[in-house]
């Protein structure tokens, strides 16, 4: 702290690769599907965030002693306390479009029995996938390009990557302003502003993954939807003695 001004940033740059993103295998949505081949499941982990940058500071104004009350009360000792959060969407695969799968009967985890239900699409050589193309309006419509599927065989788990595209990222800002106010040595009162999702900016949520589709969810005819609350405001008043 210096000038009553404190600043923090971080950044993170990682890739995540395993098998299975879930302590439990034996569950169908751990990630181990195909029990015959583990290089099958072999792609980006479900917990794999590539870039995560997230700053803050703090300001204090001065308390302005030695100016006249009314100028103290108004303008000093004002706190002004702002968190950024900016980072990638979560990965996601493209699925099988059948129910008749490798292992088991149909009706059970997408035509699975257990250690199945993960299968894919079956990828179109030489097809690009054309991920969030161009603006938000454009691919809120076609997030990727569904020609670079089809559903898969029946009786193989599918050739398409586990993971192979990401959500869109997220960018969310809290903030709180305070107005603190010394009474004698011993109390201390504070009023506080705090806003959540402040710029009320929304973060959308994944396509469908359907190996013949790319929209959002068919509840919102084909647009795409924010997964965060709307902005939310709350105010506080802390005495402490």
């Amino acid at each position: 702290m210096a000038h009553g001004l404190q600043a923090q940033s971080s950044f993170t740059w990682q890739k995540t690769i395993d098998v299975a993103s879930g302590a439990n295998l034996a569950v169908v949505q751990s990630g181990l599907n195909n029990p015959a081949n583990l290089r099958w499941s072999r792609g980006i982990s479900a917990a794999d965030i590539p870039f995560n940058w997230v700053s803050n500071f703090i300001y204090r104004s001065p308390d302005l002693r030695g100016h006249n009350q009314i100028m103290q009360e108004a303008f000093g000792s004002w706190e002004l306390s702002p968190i950024a959060t900016w980072q990638s969407g979560t990965s996601f695969s493209i699925g099988s479009g059948s129910s008749q799968a490798a292992y088991g009967e149909p009706g059970y985890g997408g035509g699975c029995l257990q250690f199945c239900g993960g299968d894919r699409a079956d990828r179109v050589p030489g097809v690009p996938l054309k991920v969030r193309q161009g603006g938000r309006a454009h691919w809120t419509k076609q997030y990727f390009n569904p020609a670079a599927f089809v559903t898969r065989h029946d009786g193989t788990f599918g050739n398409s990557g586990r993971d192979i595209m990401f959500n869109p990222p997220g960018f969310n800002t809290d903030a709180s302003l305070m107005k603190n106010w010394a009474i004698r040595d011993r109390y201390h009162l504070q009023l506080r502003f705090e806003l959540f999702n402040a710029f009320n900016h929304p973060i959308m949520g994944g396509p469908d993954t359907g190996p013949t589709d790319s929209t959002y969810t068919e509840v919102n005819n084909g647009k795409g939807s924010a997964t965060n609350a709307s902005r939310v405001g709350q105010a506080a008043l802390k005495f402490t003695f």
